[in-house]
């Protein structure tokens, strides 16, 4: 039966052209998918976080004075490679501005939350990108077999019962 199964890009019409198209693939080829999924969206989201790195940079610039601790906290955001190592480093800040600056703690804190909340967040939706891909359902798109159609009984041949037969059992 399996054999019988259309391997590549279909449309289930009873679900519409949209929401119908489909892609079946072997099982080797599905897990090749999901892991490029996964893998995708790590990069992506590494992107991602540089881009809205860049964009706070840019609208938290100010042109008046300011104190060391703002300056610290512009430079992170301008260079910080990835939400881990910025969360580290913001935390790092608190830690040195405590007492120094007035309200470090609660304007490093923040920043080194979103860090770690960005972070969690990426790996949860790398993990459940898999989601995309469904596993196997009950509906397939055969393909019919050369030798398709009705099975006429050979009377003229010896072997005709055994081959009836074998048809039969093979059927079940």
């Amino acid at each position: 039966m399996s054999a019988h199964i259309h391997h590549g890009p279909w449309i289930n019409w009873s679900h519409g052209l949209i929401r119908g198209a489909t892609v079946t693939l072997t099982e080797r080829q599905g897990g090749l998918l999901t892991a490029f999924i996964a893998t995708f969206v790590t990069i992506v989201g590494a992107e991602l976080w540089k881009i809205i790195c860049y964009i706070l940079h840019q609208a938290r610039s100010s042109p008046g004075p300011q104190d060391g601790l703002y300056h610290q906290q512009q430079v992170l955001l301008r260079t910080s490679p990835n939400p881990g190592g910025a969360a580290w480093l913001f935390l790092r800040q608190t830690w040195s501005w405590a007492g120094k600056a007035r309200l470090a703690v609660l304007r490093t804190l923040p920043w080194a939350v979103f860090g770690v909340t960005y972070m969690v967040m990426i790996g949860i939706t790398a993990i459940f990108s898999s989601e995309i891909s469904k596993s196997p359902g009950p509906e397939r798109l055969l393909v019919a077999p050369e030798s398709c159609g009705l099975w006429r009984l050979n009377t003229s041949s010896p072997d005709a019962l055994s081959a009836y037969q074998a048809k039969t059992l093979n059927d079940r």
